[in-house]
């Protein structure tokens, strides 16, 4: 088991050292906020305006932007082919191949990967600092399922398994009798159509997805020691949000 106290306290020093923190980063939020700023038309705007003068924006930063953005999104997000696995051998071509279909499945079809890329090269262009978290999100997805001509025993197996029952019928086939009981007088048995249920359960089942999200970077801190920007060999990053 780790040290918590040692854990904590190297955690505590990190932050408090690191790009974006409130102690090490004064340049880096001055940037940020001369970059916004400008993205806003207000980087050369005298605010209030002069009495009998009107307050002009300088939009040269949005506009280049803007016209960088979409060309810049299409070289990455434009197509259905966004991963590619390169094969080893010829023994590998097959297996490459579909392994990269199935993860471009996975990033553009069940991802908006445009709108990722969009807000990721945006962020990237407009303060210089943009992160993309890649995670797996599990869920629990309600499923509905129904169950037809099922007996008694056969229900009391099927409510075993964690479900809620959202719909039932109960069925009497006179078609199909059997014994129900006995004649006290006569000994013989007594026939009854069979009783036959029809149920709907719904039951959560677990799903895993692989997906991305964008943070932002003014909730971002990076350890001053981290080697480049693409964060490899990185000993610390913090991302935080206010939840209620």
């Amino acid at each position: 088991m780790p040290d918590m106290e040692k854990l904590n306290s190297a955690i505590d020093s990190y932050a408090e050292q690191s790009y974006g923190s409130e102690q090490s980063d004064g340049i880096l939020s001055t940037q940020r906020a001369l970059a916004l700023d400008a993205y806003a038309g207000k980087a050369n705007q005298i605010d209030p305006a002069p009495e009998g003068g009107s307050s002009v924006g300088d939009w040269s930063v949005f506009e280049t932007v803007q016209w960088i953005l979409p060309s810049l999104t299409r070289i990455f997000a434009g197509g259905d082919d966004v991963v590619e696995f390169d094969p080893q051998g010829p023994e590998d071509e097959d297996v490459a191949k579909q392994e990269s279909e199935v993860l471009n499945h996975i990033v553009t079809g069940k991802n908006n990967w445009f709108l990722t890329c969009l807000q990721w090269f945006q962020d990237a262009l407009v303060t210089s600092n943009a992160y993309c978290m890649v995670y797996m999100e599990e869920k629990l997805i309600p499923e509905t399922e129904s169950y037809e001509n099922q007996t008694l025993e056969q229900v009391t197996m099927i409510l075993e398994n964690d479900v809620e029952v959202v719909g039932q019928e109960t069925i009497a086939d006179e078609d199909d009798m059997e014994p129900v009981g006995v004649d006290p007088t006569t000994g013989e048995p007594i026939l009854g159509p069979k009783i036959r249920y029809n149920i709907q359960v719904k039951k959560l089942t677990p799903v895993k997805r692989l997906k991305f999200r964008v943070l932002p970077p003014e909730r971002c801190k990076v350890g001053e020691d981290t080697p480049d920007f693409t964060l490899e060999g990185c000993n610390y990053f913090e991302f935080w949000e206010n939840v209620t």
